[in-house]
């Protein structure tokens, strides 16, 4: 899968109900996207998402880094977060209570065979 394949409606598809309260911003950044495709800031406030391809100057709580084709192929479960993370084609950095709640907020394709990532232990360290 090239990364023109890959769907860019959203950056990553996040489950925001139960975040903390007040602002949560996620930094997430595409090595492999064109430049202005390339970062992309998910301000979640009470439950509330917005994106945001501008930086606003609001520190992130947590970064995403990851290739096009990482992201896509988890999210339609081609591949898996925990094998991604383990060979570096995405790294969660930042708030370590976050990270480890990653997996069980990001959201997948209704086509993927993978029915919940709550159970995918992501290391912390």
């Amino acid at each position: 899968m090239s990364p023109s394949q890959c769907p860019k409606e959203l950056p990553i598809h996040f489950d925001t109900d139960n975040m903390p309260a007040g602002r949560t911003v996620i930094n997430i950044e595409f090595s492999d996207a064109q430049r202005r495709e390339r970062l992309h800031w998910l301000i979640v406030n009470d439950g509330n998402m917005d994106v945001c391809v501008k930086y606003f100057g609001f520190d992130s709580d947590i970064k995403f880094f990851s290739t096009i084709r990482a992201k896509a192929e988890v999210w339609r479960g081609i591949g898996s977060l925990h094998d991604e993370i383990a060979i570096g084609a995405i790294v969660l950095e930042e708030n370590s209570k976050l990270r480890k709640e990653f997996p069980s907020r990001l959201l997948l394709s209704h086509f993927t065979p993978i029915k919940s990532m709550r159970r995918v232990e992501i290391p912390i360290g």
